[in-house]
């Protein structure tokens, strides 16, 4: 079990303190411990693609002038493992389950999942 977060985001911190202990929990912060293209490519085939993997207000795409809009497979790969930042925040891998984002119902089910 892993919770990928961002040590910098309040919304990630508030969230880790909603979530039950749970001796086996993970918590890895993504731009201290990088995601490798494995990993990404791992969270892919959990999520489903790798766009369901993206932060699409990451403010990397109005630094580097990309549109978050209508990005291929490809592209989306290509920039979670260039920065850290176009990864949606947070997420929680159990098993063969993944929960990705804030929305309260997603960190409703993170809540229940490690009940």
């Amino acid at each position: 079990m892993e919770f990928l977060y961002l040590s910098t985001c309040s919304t990630c911190k508030r969230i880790m303190q909603l979530l039950p202990k749970h001796k086996d929990l993970n918590f890895r912060d993504v731009k201290v411990n990088p995601l490798s293209l494995e990993e990404v490519r791992q969270l892919a085939a959990l999520s489903g693609s790798f766009t369901a993997l993206i932060n699409k207000r990451s403010q990397q795409f109005k630094i580097s002038g990309i549109s978050s809009k209508d990005l291929t497979e490809a592209q989306s790969e290509q920039l979670l493992v260039t920065h850290y930042s176009y990864l949606a925040r947070p997420i929680l891998v159990i098993d063969s389950h993944i929960y990705i984002g804030n929305s309260s119902s997603t960190v409703a089910a993170m809540v229940n999942k490690l009940t």
